[in-house]
């Protein structure tokens, strides 16, 4: 569930008044045997697209490019599906974890979305967790670093589409909606939302430190930062590595031309099994933009 909103965490300060290291960065360039760079950016989906206004490095690899790669494109059909996906007609949140720990959810998460957690008894809980988790994000995140505009995925897809650019999607809304909420059986996903809520102390502070190293675009502590917690809020090989594997094989197949420009969550960059890795063993190049 969380790996959606695991991506979500980050920032507090603006990071064009924080010093780099060389190799810290969110954008990087991708460079091969043939064809024209291609950048990838690690995304935080609670920004909005003014982000590239301050940011001209980030503007400047996506106007030039000439396909968008990312995570999904979601239409009006496909976000039914999606609806119906994060649902348990059969089942309900309060008999799964019983009434001592549905009064704690009650208490910790209705003050937080504003709404009686009766009216979520058939969601899944993961879809109850990233609504928890989201919000406790928007806490975080200062206002002036939300920036204004639409979500800066969501922009990347339509104004690309806009733009005569090839918009290619990663995975389809049903793909990402099967391993949100369909990965783990709904008593699983109760059990991991109970300790999810009773650590809250935990999760707003990892929040915090994960929302400075997106600031800082230091995605290595981004990653150790949620690493720390192991799989408190889902199964990160699911979550991120597996996928990792799968992007791959369709960023082989887009790449060899070059004038790509790919935006994922930032987590999905860091790490052994990350993107940035990965791309390297294929045979190519990466190189912080700064």
């Amino acid at each position: 569930m969380r790996n959606v909103v695991l991506g979500l965490l980050v920032f507090i300060m603006a990071p064009t008044l924080l010093a780099q290291k060389s190799s810290q960065s969110l954008l990087w360039k991708i460079e091969g045997k043939k064809g024209k760079p291609s950048y990838i950016f690690g995304t935080y989906h609670l920004v909005g697209s003014d982000y590239l206004k301050s940011h001209t490095k980030v503007e400047k690899a996506y106007e030039g490019s000439d396909k968008v790669m990312v995570e999904m494109v979601a239409d009006s059909a496909s976000l039914m599906q999606l609806s119906l996906l994060s649902t348990m007609p059969e089942k309900s949140l309060k008999k799964l974890v019983g009434e001592k720990d549905y009064q704690l959810l009650k208490k910790q998460i209705e003050p937080l979305i504003g709404y009686d957690l009766g009216i979520f008894d058939n969601l899944k809980p993961n879809m109850i967790a990233t609504m928890y988790v989201v919000t406790i994000a928007q806490q975080n995140t200062p206002a002036e670093f939300q920036y204004g505009g639409i979500p800066i995925d969501m922009y990347f897809a339509q104004n690309g589409e806009e733009q005569g650019k090839e918009v290619i999607a990663l995975e389809t809304v049903t793909e990402q909606a099967n391993i949100l909420f369909n990965s783990e059986t709904p008593e699983e996903q109760a059990s991991q939302l109970v300790d999810l809520v009773k650590d809250s102390t935990g999760t707003r502070d990892m929040a915090a430190l994960v929302l400075k190293a997106y600031q800082e675009e230091d995605i290595q502590t981004m990653l150790e930062a949620t690493d720390e917690r192991g799989d408190a809020y889902g199964n990160m090989d699911i979550l991120l590595n597996d996928r990792n594997l799968k992007w791959v094989d369709t960023l082989k197949e887009v790449l060899p031309d070059g004038g790509v420009f790919i935006a994922v969550g930032a987590l999905h960059l860091p790490g052994k099994k990350g993107l940035i890795q990965l791309l390297k063993k294929e045979g190519y190049i990466l190189s912080p933009v700064q």
